[in-house]
């Protein structure tokens, strides 16, 4: 799964991999495979990746800033607030923020944003996105009902990779 992901367009595998750089390189890719609205008011010129609270894959996702995918330059933005997220395309929310959680997907439940965490239950409980570490490898689970919510759509392909599909949306707890 990481070999399909990682060899579409070239991300290099370096001998040491940390989760960080599997979950950026993830968050990277998952650019390709997810189709935003296009009557959105989020620019269409450019990607923007944004991530909510404190978290290791921010180090890891800053490289990417100013790279183009498929034409689209990419923006990495750290925000303060879920209000700041009203324009981003996909929106990492940090475990720091798993006190916030319910407040935050409430907020975002209809938007055209890709929500993604590496908290426990995040796409069990309303989440796009979540990942997970399963025999000391990085694998992700995907809300597809939540994404549906959120006006996106996301590739079958995609869908065959991920772990787990959920199709239902929860009220945001995560226990």
């Amino acid at each position: 799964m990481l070999f399909f992901l990682f060899s579409v367009n070239g991300i290099n595998a370096a001998p040491k991999l940390t989760p960080a750089k599997i979950k950026a390189a993830y968050t990277y890719k998952f650019t390709k495979f997810v189709t935003w609205p296009t009557d959105s008011a989020i620019s269409k010129n450019q990607i923007s990746i944004c991530i909510l609270g404190e978290e290791g894959i921010s180090n890891e996702l800053e490289p990417l800033d100013g790279r183009k995918i498929d034409g689209r330059l990419i923006s990495i933005n750290r925000l303060s607030s879920v209000q700041d997220a009203m324009k981003c395309h996909i929106l990492y929310i940090s475990s720091s923020k798993n006190h916030e959680l319910k407040a935050i997907l409430a907020d975002l439940r209809h938007l055209p944003v890709l929500t993604i965490s590496s908290i426990r239950g995040f796409a069990e409980h309303g989440g796009m996105i979540d990942f997970v570490l399963q025999h000391n490898k990085v694998k992700f689970r995907i809300n597809q009902a939540a994404i549906k919510q959120g006006n996106l759509q996301i590739s079958a392909k995609l869908l065959e990779l991920s772990l787990k599909v959920y199709n239902r949306v929860s009220n945001g707890e995560v226990k």
